[in-house]
């Protein structure tokens, strides 16, 4: 009696929303375990005959009546809101995490998630709230932060790193940066001979003195090994400032610390980073300390870290002209319109200086990926927004393009565009976009899994932060819950199968790879080598440095050819070439073969002849 009287005081009519939600846990909680039970997911006769629909309907009346019986008895709508969001954020991740890399497939998921999280962030039913109180203390907002940007450090240092030891890095863009760390090392000078197959400084194509921040950490170790590490750590070090930002906004504990798990998750920043090595990885750190330090109103700071900004590249001066005209445009004080005014003298005399530097050192600023908006005969940007104002029809047409629009479905509907409910000035920020990466006609400037979306990626943040803290709470909530999933869900499409693949690889061939690279300590590093693609990173420390097949010149007639034997096609039978070419084999090992010159003289026996 006393159980029947307990039953009769706490049962509460039920409503239909949260009825709707405690089936629809039940039903999703079985559909994730299909799909974790199916390794052919896609085909669906394959993933119906797997799981027998007993199991099916077992599992989904089980989670089903186990999320609904605690609301029955409390009329708390938290437990359903919970389940169905935890389970529809899994199965979200289970199916990107699983399937080919898709911006298209991840709108559609996007839709599906923001339909749920509309009923379940409605009137406070996750108990937000109540979460924030609990998060008052800084220590474990500083705690959660700290701990996410190991994770992210370590998990994508490890990732690249177990990339470089199965090979799977080639001379664009890894060979080049490795073997001028090298170069560094030795000379003080960031000389490479694989970029333009001759010896060349780095700064004829990019001018970057930023690489020399990382130097020092190189003299220690010298190996290609803390090129990753640093890189993964630099782009980590992005969450402290992007939280620094919203305390400075005054935004709750709970807001604070849903932006760092933001970061972490950001499609554009973890994925990138498996794309070997770039001067752009530093850009999201040192934006964002700028923007910290403008909103913190703190001049110094503010100029050092827009002149470390500049130093990453030479069209970072785009991202510091937009910083600038925001200043300019919306800052409230005097003090800081002035400085707006001077970050943009700064970036205009640093673009002018950089883009004749590079002249200087024998090369030319890359105006060909603007070549869409270029007549025959022109150049330079005057040309550029000319062809744009007399013909705007071409110009809006070659921004929509399908691998265009996923660019942007990647990088601003991860954060439910946050940036368009905002103040519309503050859509400066993010107009870089415009010209480094929806204008260019270079395919890579747009495709997510390259290193063109860090600088325009830390923009976009800014820009949601600056939108989402004048939201009324109720949306912010949406907004806020919304953006963490679905960065979580995007990242799993992208990182995902990477960060298992390289792992996976390794450990199915490691004692072929310490063959290999025990068989390349035999190359001479004084001497001349030509070696293929994926190779030239492990020769690192080869002055003379060349490599096949060669984008900028005709192969060259070195001391040793070193070959991956598993890219050999009939096209380019780089064995047959040498053969033919007075060299004889002497060495086999693994997948590579090592050619010598046969009238190769070792340096040593030339100065003592």
């Amino acid at each position: 009696m006393e159980f029947l009287k307990k039953v009769k005081d706490h049962w509460h009519k039920p409503g239909l929303g949260a009825i709707i939600a405690c089936a629809s846990s039940g039903f999703v909680g079985a559909a994730i375990y299909t799909l974790a039970a199916t390794p052919d997911f896609l085909n669906l006769s394959k993933s119906i005959s797997a799981v027998s629909v007993g199991i099916f309907v077992l599992l989904f009346l089980l989670i089903g009546l186990g999320t609904f019986l605690p609301y029955a008895f409390t009329g708390l709508e938290t437990i359903p809101a919970a389940v169905l969001t935890a389970l529809s954020l899994l199965y979200a991740c289970f199916v990107m995490g699983r399937a080919d890399e898709s911006a298209y497939l991840g709108l559609g998921v996007a839709l599906i998630m923001l339909l749920i999280l509309k009923w379940t962030t409605a009137k406070d039913r996750l108990r937000l709230d109540l979460i924030n109180e609990k998060f008052k203390d800084p220590r474990i907002l500083w705690g959660i932060t700290a701990a996410l940007f190991v994770i992210f450090t370590v998990s994508v240092a490890v990732t690249t790193s177990r990339k470089y030891s199965t090979f799977s890095n080639f001379t664009f863009d890894f060979g080049i940066f490795a073997q001028m760390f090298e170069y560094m090392r030795t000379t003080g000078l960031p000389l490479t001979t694989l970029e333009r197959s001759t010896e060349l400084t780095h700064f004829a194509v990019h001018f970057s003195p930023i690489f020399y921040l990382a130097l020092p950490g190189y003299l220690i170790f010298h190996t290609p090994y803390y090129l990753f590490w640093i890189q993964a750590a630099v782009v980590g070090a992005g969450i402290f400032p992007v939280v620094g930002i919203l305390r400075k906004l005054n935004q709750s504990p709970l807001v604070c610390t849903a932006g760092a798990v933001i970061y972490f998750a950001y499609p554009a920043l973890a994925n990138a980073c498996f794309y070997d090595f770039h001067e752009n990885k530093f850009l999201t750190v040192m934006i964002l300390w700028m923007i910290y330090f403008i909103i913190s109103d703190k001049t110094i700071p503010t100029l050092v870290f827009a002149l470390l900004t500049l130093s990453v590249k030479e069209d970072a001066a785009m991202y510091v002209f937009a910083v600038a005209l925001w200043m300019i445009l919306t800052r409230p004080t005097r003090k800081q319109k002035i400085i707006g005014a001077g970050l943009f003298a700064m970036a205009l005399g640093y673009f002018i200086l950089a883009t004749n530097l590079i002249r200087v050192f024998g090369g030319e600023i890359m105006m060909s990926r603007l070549g869409d908006y270029l007549l025959p005969g022109e150049s330079g940007f005057g040309a550029v927004a000319k062809n744009v104002a007399l013909d705007f029809s071409n110009f809006v047409s070659s921004l929509f393009t399908a691998d265009k629009v996923a660019f942007v479905i990647w990088t601003l509907v991860c954060v439910m565009l946050l940036p368009f409910f905002g103040d519309a000035l503050n859509l400066i920020l993010i107009t870089p976009m415009l010209l480094i990466n929806l204008m260019q006609s270079w395919q890579y400037q747009y495709d997510i899994d390259y290193q063109y979306s860090y600088g325009v990626g830390a923009l976009i943040l800014v820009c949601s932060i600056l939108a989402l803290v004048k939201l009324k709470p109720e949306m912010k909530k949406v907004f806020l819950v919304g953006s963490v999933c679905l960065c979580l869900i995007f990242s799993s499409n992208l990182t995902y199968e990477k960060m298992g693949y390289y792992n996976a690889r390794y450990q199915r061939s490691k004692e072929t790879y310490a063959l290999v690279e025990e068989a390349l300590k035999k190359v001479p590093r004084d001497a001349s080598v030509t070696a293929t693609g994926d190779l030239t990173p492990h020769l690192y420390d080869v002055k003379e440095l060349y490599s096949i097949p060669d984008y900028y010149g005709s192969p060259q007639f070195t001391d040793f050819y070193v070959i991956d034997t598993r890219y050999t096609s009939s096209n380019y039978d780089v064995s047959s070439i040498c053969n033919a070419m007075n060299y004889d084999l002497i060495e086999s090992a693994g997948f590579i073969e090592i050619w010598q010159l046969r009238s190769y003289v070792p340096a040593s026996e030339e100065s003592n002849p």
